[in-house]
């Protein structure tokens, strides 16, 4: 269902009592596309009842679905069956699928977090203790089956696409220029979600694997998490261009259009065409973007993407330039951060049907994560994780490689071609980053 009317949290504790508002669920919109979310998706009323910042954080139903910047509020949602929404590919629509009307909805300050955090730093997770390990990701190279696979091996929780990392991106420009707020948000959201998942392993001592796997846009996070989180570790994943828009473009041009929630329309640069072929692009980049263009995160691709003649197709050309902005926004990360220890991962070798080689492969990303594999059974346990899709159940499954239905021709494959071409240090669309796992570049 529409929900007719955005949340208003009209009534929050202030800070200094540490209670938190509770609000009753009265509508919730569980459409699967990934641009739905946020404050506009769900309704609520205040059902005048309060409970205290910590009680919260010891209940094993909740989860932090979003945050608005405007009245410096976190918001809870409570989901009966807290397992299955983490058996769900991706938070973000997960817990809009699971969640219940009528279920209890938390409201609190920034202010009443941060001071919990500050006062139980001793109890909650932190990578001086435990593992962060942040997995950066171009979109549809394997970073789920990478979740299942560390989940399988380990104490360990793994956020996939969480809603608040959406908002964050929504956010980028006022928070980058308000650093403190944003390394106050960044610490708050990562913290108090991976300790409320940390109920997913209760039978867990010691060290646990605190992961996230965000979209393939979420690359602006990096800076900000290095400052707050300067021992975390960093992986990215990434597969060949033409097939991430294959799979992408095949899945969303498959999608019913439907008119998004006001205040959440989208940008007319990630907006699917209505014929499902992806409109009209060509032409230059233009100014910021133009065509299929928006804010990049690489120095490079911002400097040069006026001047690149784009894919005809919108959706192709976005899609395209996204997955080359994800490249080389990784490779100057890298490139700025050389004393940074990360990991490079394509899906090729990561899913290769060379067994042994998709085994070395395995054991050198255990080994990064820091998760043991030499008790008996549990390497056998990393390898049946290939045996499953990663996104059974969700619309994300349901790509050419499912349908048969392709979404590239080979006129839009061949401009592709002629997009990489373009770009100096990337050439092509099967470019391998030098020093990949497995690889020999």
């Amino acid at each position: 269902m529409k929900v007719q009317s955005t949340f208003q949290a009209t009534r929050v504790p202030s800070g200094d009592t540490q209670l938190v508002a509770e609000y009753a669920l009265t509508a919730i919109d569980r459409d699967e596309r990934g641009w739905v979310g946020g404050m506009t998706s769900f309704d609520a009323s205040d059902t005048g009842r309060d409970c205290s910042f910590e009680e919260l954080m010891q209940r094993e139903d909740t989860v932090l679905y979003t945050y608005d910047l405007a009245h410096r509020i976190l918001v809870f949602f409570t989901v009966q069956d807290k397992a299955a929404l983490w058996r769900e590919p991706f938070l973000d629509r997960g817990a809009r699928k699971l969640v219940q009307l009528q279920s209890a909805v938390f409201v609190c300050a920034f202010d009443t977090a941060t001071e919990y955090l500050n006062s139980h730093v001793d109890t909650l997770p932190d990578p001086s203790r435990d593992t962060f390990l942040f997995v950066w990701n171009t979109g549809r190279c394997g970073s789920t089956l990478l979740a299942r696979l560390t989940s399988a091996t380990s104490d360990s929780v793994t956020l996939s696409e969480p809603w608040w990392v959406d908002q964050l991106n929504r956010d980028k420009k006022d928070l980058e220029a308000d650093p403190t707020t944003q390394d106050q948000l960044v610490r708050l959201l990562h913290v108090v979600d991976f300790h409320l998942a940390r109920t997913l392993v209760p039978a867990a001592t010691g060290n646990i694997l605190f992961s996230l796997n965000p979209k393939g846009t979420a690359g602006f996070l990096r800076e900000p998490i290095l400052r707050v989180f300067p021992t975390a570790k960093h992986l990215f994943m990434y597969r060949d261009q033409t097939k991430v828009v294959e799979s992408f473009g095949s899945i969303k041009s498959m999608e019913p259009q439907a008119k998004p929630v006001p205040g959440e329309e989208r940008p007319q640069s990630e907006k699917p065409q209505e014929d499902g072929k992806g409109g009209k692009g060509g032409g230059k980049g233009g100014k910021g973007g133009g065509k299929g263009g928006k804010f990049r995160l690489s120095r490079q691709l911002s400097t040069v993407q006026a001047e690149l003649k784009l894919p005809s197709k919108q959706m192709v050309a976005m899609m395209g330039l996204g997955w080359i902005d994800a490249m080389l926004s990784w490779m100057e990360f890298c490139e700025h951060h050389q004393d940074l220890g990360v990991f490079t991962l394509r899906m090729d070798e990561f899913v290769s049907k060379d067994l042994e080689k998709r085994e070395a492969v395995v054991k050198a990303v255990l080994d990064f994560a820091g998760v043991s594999y030499t008790e008996p059974g549990a390497l056998d346990c990393a390898m049946q994780v290939f045996n499953t899709h990663s996104q059974a159940g969700s619309a994300m499954e349901k790509s050419s490689t499912t349908t048969g239905k392709k979404f590239l021709t080979e006129k839009d494959v061949q401009e592709l071609h002629d997009l990489c071409a373009q770009i100096p240090g990337i050439g092509k669309p099967s470019f391998v980053i030098p020093g990949s796992v497995g690889t020999d570049s």
